[in-house]
C-alpha cells in the first residue's frame, strides 16, 4: 500500500489540503517539496471536464512557476501500469487521519481491481446470455404450442367432419329403409 503521508516525508516533502476561508477554492491534495508544489484534485468519475479542473487552475495563476503540475485523479476505473510493465485496474481511496487536516495526515490506498472488473464484465455477458436464451426458450415454447394447438384443431376438425358424414350417411340409411 503506498501512502503520500508516508512517501511524501520520506522525500522531503508535506502534504496539505487547500480550502480557501470563503470556500470558493479548494485542492484535495498539495505536495511541497524543495523542487515545488504539486497539486491533486481526486474526482468520484470516471471522466474530468472543465469543472473538475477550475481549482487547479486558480491555484496555478496564484503560484505560477512554484507550480511543478496540476494532476486530476478520478476515483472511476482508471489503467495504471506497474512497473513490470502490465496495465492493471485501479480504485483509489483517500482518508483524512486524525481530527483536522490541519495535522496533514492523509492516506491514500491503491486497490488492483482488474480481476474484479473481469468477473464482473463475464458475469454481466453470462446474464446476458441467460435473458437471451430464456427469450429463445419463451419463444419455443410459444411456437410449439401453437403448432400443438394447429395439430389437435387440424385433428379434432377432420374427426368432427368425419362423424358428421357418418351420421349424414346413417340418417341416409335409415331414411332408405324406412
Amino acid at each position: 500500500m503506498v501512502t503520500w503521508r508516508t512517501a511524501a516525508p520520506a522525500a522531503g516533502a508535506h502534504v496539505a489540503h487547500l480550502r480557501t476561508r470563503n470556500g470558493d477554492h479548494e485542492v484535495d491534495f498539495i505536495v511541497e517539496g524543495d523542487n515545488g508544489i504539486v497539486a491533486f484534485e481526486v474526482k468520484l468519475s470516471g471522466s474530468v471536464d472543465n469543472d473538475d479542473v477550475k481549482h487547479l487552475a486558480w491555484l496555478r495563476e496564484r503560484l505560477g512557476d512554484d507550480l511543478i503540475d496540476a494532476v486530476v485523479i478520478t476515483t472511476g476505473p482508471t489503467a495504471y501500469r506497474r512497473k513490470d510493465g502490465k496495465d492493471f485496474l485501479c480504485r483509489m481511496r483517500a482518508a483524512r487521519i486524525g481530527d483536522e487536516l490541519k495535522e496533514r495526515r492523509i492516506v491514500i490506498t491503491y486497490e488492483d481491481i482488474t480481476e474484479k472488473t473481469r468477473a464482473q464484465a463475464a458475469l454481466e455477458r453470462s446474464r446476458e446470455q441467460v435473458r437471451n436464451l430464456s427469450t429463445y426458450l419463451q419463444s419455443v415454447r410459444e411456437k410449439e404450442s401453437t403448432r400443438i394447438a394447429r395439430e389437435i384443431h387440424d385433428e379434432l376438425g377432420q374427426s368432427l367432419t368425419a362423424l358428421q358424414m357418418d351420421v349424414a350417411w346413417l340418417g341416409d340409411i335409415h331414411l332408405e329403409g324406412s
